[in-house]
């Protein structure tokens, strides 16, 4: 596949997760799929683990959406970071148990690395910064370089 074809591929998952087609990003995915979360150790396979990673945030943050901030392609796979933002107003699926909703709003970039097989998306390994996160979500203190650094801002 070139790399315009695999950039144009490559930006399913998003739009699907937009307008909560799920069906739409399992499409373009190969049936032994798997998208790997490094900052949570999860491991979705195939065509319905998309639509699981993608329903589990799609739950916690309803109003979510995410924006495509740039997409690098070659002809083996490509590189998507985008910027996650909505309000956590249901329980957050994770590896350690469920976060009940905070009702606080979270914006937070990730990065994905996807590789390409037969025209489909073979595997994908997302990095976020769950630590962030949970700070904005009010599981974690806020750290004293994170307040430092927001006081700076603008001087």
């Amino acid at each position: 596949m070139s790399a315009q074809e695999n950039a144009r591929i490559a930006r399913i998952p998003y739009e699907a997760y937009n307008t909560r087609h799920f069906d739409d990003a399992a499409a373009v995915v190969a049936d032994d799929f798997e998208m790997r979360n490094m900052a949570t150790g999860e491991t979705f396979r195939g065509p319905d683990g998309i639509k699981k990673a993608l329903k589990q945030w799609a739950d916690a943050f309803p109003d979510s959406q995410v924006e495509i901030r740039s997409v690098v392609a070659d002809d083996k796979g490509a590189v998507v970071e985008f910027m996650g933002h909505g309000t956590n107003t249901g329980p957050l699926a994770t590896p350690a148990g469920t976060l009940p909703a905070t009702n606080r709003k979270a914006e937070l970039p990730f990065c994905d690395v996807v590789t390409f097989r037969n025209g489909k998306i073979a595997t994908t390994h997302e990095y976020l910064d769950m630590a962030t996160m949970l700070r904005q979500l009010g599981f974690m203190p806020e750290s004293s370089g994170t307040r430092e650094a927001a006081g700076s801002v603008g001087r």
